[in-house]
Parts: structure tokens; sequence; C-alpha cells
């Protein structure tokens, strides 16, 4: 099979979808060009024919829609997306086939970490970057807004962090007296997930996140904002439609952790999800 994967190159999760794929794809793959999977969206400005590349857009900001070329990714074979809020929205806006596939765990976090000696608090897990391009102002499609507002209205809580751009996070942690610990670059995040107790998402918009199926597979309470895949991965009660959603369940305890392991064990394995990658590229090359 021909199949050439295009990613970022930037060592962040897009590359480690490709590293993943290839790791547990049943295809035999040389890297040719009879089809060209851009899983960065933004890398089809640099492809000249696309009558042979499947494009993937992992969600759309609607804030910034004049960001995206959707009549580049008009002229692809097809088109992958991962959650349905994607798949809907595009539905007008883009000519060629739409298919939505679910990401998948991948499988790092499936290996066993060394926990991280934190401290007696109660601590909240936030590893997504919440900044841009390390100005210090809020990425808020992330919502990092979102999550301080929250948190500053729970006692006894230890945040932690890791990954890059949390400068602005940070910065009201501090002017807010909250404790926190940062981890900017581990190679333990499965440890660091084994060491909270809690995950929060407050996104306005995603295409997962990986973080939904992280926590849930290493068994964390989550409560998240309904984005992307959140509502397929996590049971009903975790789902916050507000910031005082977020402090009643935190405060209730909401715990759906054997649901949600169960489900991303069962549904969101690699197992299971990259079989389904499989027969699209191989249904494509075929044609």
């Amino acid at each position: 099979m021909s199949l050439k994967i295009i990613s970022d190159g930037a060592g962040w999760v897009l590359d480690s979808i490709k590293n993943d794929f290839l790791a547990h794809t049943k295809l035999d793959i040389n890297n040719g060009q009879e089809i060209i999977w851009a899983i960065n969206c933004w890398s089809l400005k640099n492809i000249k024919d696309k009558s042979n590349v499947v494009a993937h857009l992992h969600h759309v900001n609607r804030d910034k829609l004049s960001a995206y070329d959707f009549d580049e990714v008009s002229k692809c074979k097809v088109c992958i997306v991962n959650n349905i809020g994607t798949e809907e929205f595009l539905n007008d806006k883009i000519s060629c086939p739409i298919v939505r596939l679910p990401y998948w765990l991948l499988s790092d976090m499936r290996k066993d970490g060394s926990p991280f000696d934190l401290g007696e608090q109660t601590k909240i897990g936030y590893f997504q970057k919440d900044s841009e391009n390390r100005t210090g102002n809020p990425k808020l499609i992330k919502g990092p807004d979102v999550f301080i507002n929250v948190v500053k209205q729970l006692k006894d809580v230890k945040v932690i962090l890791s990954g890059y751009n949390r400068e602005y996070v940070i910065k009201e942690l501090e002017r807010l007296d909250i404790p926190y610990e940062y981890f900017k670059n581990t190679n333990n995040l499965s440890g660091l997930y084994d060491s909270i107790d809690w995950y929060f998402i407050t996104s306005r918009c995603e295409g997962g996140p990986q973080s939904a199926l992280e926590a849930s597979y290493k068994k964390k309470k989550v409560l998240s904002t309904n984005v992307g895949i959140v509502s397929e991965v996590l049971h009903e009660d975790c789902i916050c439609e507000t910031e005082e959603e977020f402090v009643r369940k935190f405060n209730q305890g909401i715990n759906q952790i054997e649901y949600n392991f169960e489900n991303v064990l069962n549904n969101f394995s690699h197992e299971v999800v990259i079989p389904q990658y499989d027969e699209l590229f191989s249904k494509l090359i075929k044609e």
C-alpha cells in the first residue's frame, strides 16, 4: 500500500497519532503517495494535486472561520473528522465526502508510569496549553478563563500543570494564591495522571481532546464541557454546561470512573479504532 502521512513535525499530538498508527496498523505501508493522509490539515496548501488526499479536520474554531480554506478541503478525496459536531458543521461547508472516525487512546498512556509525590491536597490536573504562543494571552478556545473561574471557588485544591504555553494559567494561579506544580516537559505523563484526583476540561471547542480518553483510562474523576468527543466518552454526569455546574459536581464528588474506563477500553483502544482507519485507506486505494 502506498500511503504517505503528513503530520506537523512539531512533536505535538498529531505526530503522536501518526507514530501510534504506524506502530499498530495492519497495512503494509511503504510511505509512497498513492494516498496522502494529511493529519495536519494546514499542510494542504503545500499539496498541489489533492485528488488523492485524505484531509483531516480535527475541529473548526467558529471565531476564526477566515483561517480555514474550505475550498481546498473540498478538492480532497475525502475528509476525516472525529466528532459529530465538526461533521455537522462541515456538511454545508465542503463538497468532498466526510468520514467520521474516532480518536483512539494513544499507546504510551497504557504503559505504567511512576507516580509523583504531590502532597495531600485534592489535585486537579490540567495538561493542555492555555496561552497563545507564550505571550501570556489566554487561548480562549481552550477555556483557561473558565478553568480559573472554577478552581478559585474550590477549597483545599492544588492544580497540576504539564506541557508548554501555560503562562496565562500560571499567572492567574499565582495572582489568586492557588497552589500548583508545573511539569513543563515530562516523559512520565502516565505517572502524572496516576498522581491526580480529578481532571478538568474547560474548552470551548475541541476535536478530542485526548485528555478525555487519557483521564478516563487512568481512572480519574473527570468534569468537562460538552466539546468534541466528550459526550461519546464520558458519562453524562461528568459533563458541565456552566462554571457553577463544575463547582457543584466537584463538591458532590461526581464519580463515573468505572463507566468512563470501560467505555474507553471497549470503544477507543487502538485495537478497536485503528482497524477502522485501515479499512478506509484500503478502500480508497482500491477505488
